[in-house]
């Protein structure tokens, strides 16, 4: 039975890319399923991949190399932070008890190492979900009821 790195070295003619390799070293060193968990997709995929059977690469090996093979990232807000802690921040739901949670909040869609499914975590903000965005008004152009709180914001 293969290893990892030898069914990539093999499925990409002898020359993986740099990903590939972290994504292969990763798998041997824990297991498929531990590694597909952390870059959030299913073990399939991670087997596909690393056979070089998976079609277009690009989201994946945005999700290996800021996962797996970056350690810390700028952060808008924190400064330098480690990617654990860059993707526990753009999961958090929105909360006004801490002003770094609301810039967090406010900073993590448009930073260049949020996630491509940030959206899912704030259906408000930019996705095209019918709810209110930040400045209370209805996706589409409509206004929320007068009496609102968030209308009786000054």
């Amino acid at each position: 039975m293969k290893g990892a790195l030898e069914k990539a070295t093999w499925a990409w003619a002898g020359n993986p890319p740099d990903w590939i390799e972290a994504l292969a070293e990763a798998c041997e060193a824990t297991s498929n399923r531990a590694v597909a968990a952390r870059l959030n997709v299913s073990p399939a995929a991670v087997c596909r991949v690393l056979g070089a059977r998976y079609g277009n690469t690009i989201a994946m090996e945005w999700r290996v190399r800021t996962v797996l093979m970056a350690t810390r990232v700028p952060c808008p807000v924190c400064g330098e932070i480690d990617v654990d802690t860059c993707r526990a921040n753009q999961a958090r739901p929105f909360t006004a008890v801490n002003p770094t949670f609301v810039r967090l909040f406010r900073a993590c869609p448009t930073c260049p190492h949020g996630e491509v499914a940030h959206h899912a975590h704030h259906p408000g903000v930019g996705s095209g979900h019918p709810a209110t965005d930040r400045a209370g008004t209805l996706q589409g152009g409509r206004q929320t009821p007068a009496g609102s709180a968030q209308n009786q914001r000054g």
